[in-house]
């Protein structure tokens, strides 16, 4: 059975949306259940990658779509990293 375009419309950009939100969290687990659930949509032919992407990148925050897939704590270490390396001594 296949679902009207607005249903499908609808349930992708909550999807989406939820995807998103977890990837900019700094919660370790929401953001790996995030991937995981972007990962499992995959495999079922329903890739939302992109999607979230662009929705990362319309909120306008200080991540990237692209950092904002990297783990948590692995961020924070790049950008202390980054820090230190531009501190003038």
């Amino acid at each position: 059975m296949t679902m009207p375009p607005t249903v499908d419309a609808s349930w992708r950009s909550i999807v989406v949306g939820h995807i998103a939100d977890a990837l900019l969290s700094d919660d370790e687990g929401r953001h790996a259940h995030a991937c995981r659930l972007a990962q499992h949509l995959d495999e079922a032919g329903l890739n939302v990658d992109l999607a979230v992407d662009d929705h990362i990148h319309s909120l306008g925050g200080p991540l990237s779509p692209r950092d904002a897939w990297s783990r948590p704590s692995a961020r924070r270490e790049r950008f202390r990293q980054e820090a230190a390396a531009h501190v003038p001594f």
